[in-house]
């Protein structure tokens, strides 16, 4: 059956922010729509999700993934939680270096932010990060770079735009640009944004200068008097695949993601692209040396003085490391300048 009904178990539809009536609603009868909620009329507590089958059941393994770090096993694994983008790194470090030299680690999502609270309370022996320290966080934690990601910002297939200026992404996000005027495409502008805990959203922030409307009133103070805000019509998704989602399934849609996440969506036959930003395109060379713009690090935090977590981040330095990050889309910390 193509499409199917089944249970918001993780509150995935409960979590996506609704847009504006003028935006596009991803209907479930297009390619990869979005999840969408409805109440049950015999059992109206009852949240259901109708989407095609495929899209929710991937968003619901995600969800599963991301759970707290409190509930994360017991000592006898190295404890591993934060960014879902170096989370597939480090599930790979840890099936072909980690474990064939008894190491066990429990990996799991949650976001870059998650990551950093459950290093600092103990909760979690490593932390994966996909943004820069801010100032005055976790002082008392070793924090490594493996490597370097960039963010890039995606369009649906059908959308002709091929490079976006700062000024025209700021535009786009604040709500000021509310169509698509392109020859031949003409269409409400859908803005996927991210959540909070979110290393992705981060970066955008730092180059856009505009800030997400959920974060709380001391971090918005803290980006200056001259930031904007993020349209709150904006839908706010969590992991990198659910923003590609929302996306595929809008004509009208625009998001940012990590890059290889963005490639490995198109290859999966997705229908995005990714768009050039300030008209450099994001590859591995630019990233490399840093001519594009949204280039972000991928960190491992830990506490000094935990020795089976360092061990354990120390085998990321390793060559063989080394070549997963590669073969995930990412340039290891050592090739960038």
């Amino acid at each position: 059956m193509d499409i199917e009904r089944i249970p918001d178990r993780f509150g995935i539809c409960r979590h996506s922010k609704k847009p504006s009536e003028e935006a596009v609603h991803p209907q479930p009868s297009e390619p990869y729509g979005a999840a969408h909620c409805l109440l049950t009329p015999t059992t109206p507590s009852r949240t259901r999700c109708v989407t095609r089958f495929a899209a929710c059941l991937l968003l619901s393994m995600l969800a599963a993934a991301s759970v707290s770090a409190n509930q994360l096993p017991e000592r006898s694994s190295l404890r591993v939680v934060g960014s879902t983008t170096v989370q597939p790194v480090m599930e790979a470090v840890a099936a072909r270096i980690a474990e064939p030299l008894g190491v066990a680690a429990a990996i799991r999502g949650g976001g870059s932010n998650v990551a950093v609270s459950a290093v600092c309370d103990g909760t979690a022996d490593v932390g994966m990060v996909s943004r820069a320290r801010a100032v005055e966080e976790c002082r008392d934690a070793a924090w490594t770079t493996i490597g370097y990601d960039g963010v890039a910002v995606i369009v649906h297939q059908s959308n002709p735009v091929r490079t976006l200026s700062r000024d025209e992404i700021r535009s786009l996000y604040t709500g000021q640009t509310r169509r698509w005027t392109l020859s031949g495409f003409d269409h409400p502008v859908v803005l996927v944004s991210k959540a909070p805990e979110r290393g992705t959203l981060a970066v955008f922030e730092d180059y856009s200068g505009l800030v997400s409307p959920a974060r709380d009133g001391a971090a918005r103070a803290g980006a200056g008097a001259n930031a904007g805000l993020i349209a709150p019509t904006a839908w706010e998704s969590g992991a990198n695949l659910e923003s590609i989602l929302w996306v595929a399934g809008s004509v009208g849609g625009i998001g940012f993601v990590s890059l290889a996440d963005a490639r490995g969506a198109m290859e999966a036959g997705m229908p995005i692209r990714v768009v050039d930003v300030d008209w450099v395109a994001p590859t591995i060379a630019t990233i490399a040396d840093g001519t594009y713009a949204l280039v972000r690090p991928l960190i491992l935090v830990h506490r000094t003085g935990n020795a089976r977590a360092q061990a354990f981040v120390m085998m990321t330095r390793s060559d063989a490391a080394k070549e997963i990050i590669r073969e995930a889309g990412f340039v290891p910390a050592e090739a960038a300048p």
